[in-house]
């Protein structure tokens, strides 16, 4: 059920530290307001709970994405990832993206 102060039906987001903590929070009322989501973290198994949890609260489609986005090669997956399930649009970052540049690509839309 979407709050109509806060619709983001049609919207996909990625949420990085999305399997545990203030990330899954995230996932819950971005998920709850209408977004699509997918969650990214380096343990397929949390992220599998957590995308299953979500999924079940909210009937919102959810994808887990099991990367390290401390490394560059990681986040061009994780976002090649996020877009198969449709475009982008919002990026909740709830883990460190250490590299500047790969952090103002990956919020610009560039990656």
């Amino acid at each position: 059920m979407t709050s109509s102060y806060f619709d983001l039906s049609g919207k996909t987001a990625i949420i990085t530290g999305g399997s545990k903590g203030l990330g899954e929070q995230m996932a819950h009322a971005l998920a709850e307001a209408g977004a699509d989501l997918a969650l990214v973290a380096r343990t397929q198994a949390d992220l599998d709970k957590a995308a299953a949890e979500v999924r079940s609260a909210t009937g919102r489609k959810v994808i887990g994405i099991a990367a390290d986005v401390t490394k560059d090669d990681a986040i061009s997956a994780m976002v090649a990832a996020g877009h198969r399930i449709a475009g982008l649009e919002i990026v909740g970052r709830w883990v460190d993206v250490r590299d500047p540049e790969v952090l103002t690509a990956l919020e610009s839309g560039q990656l």
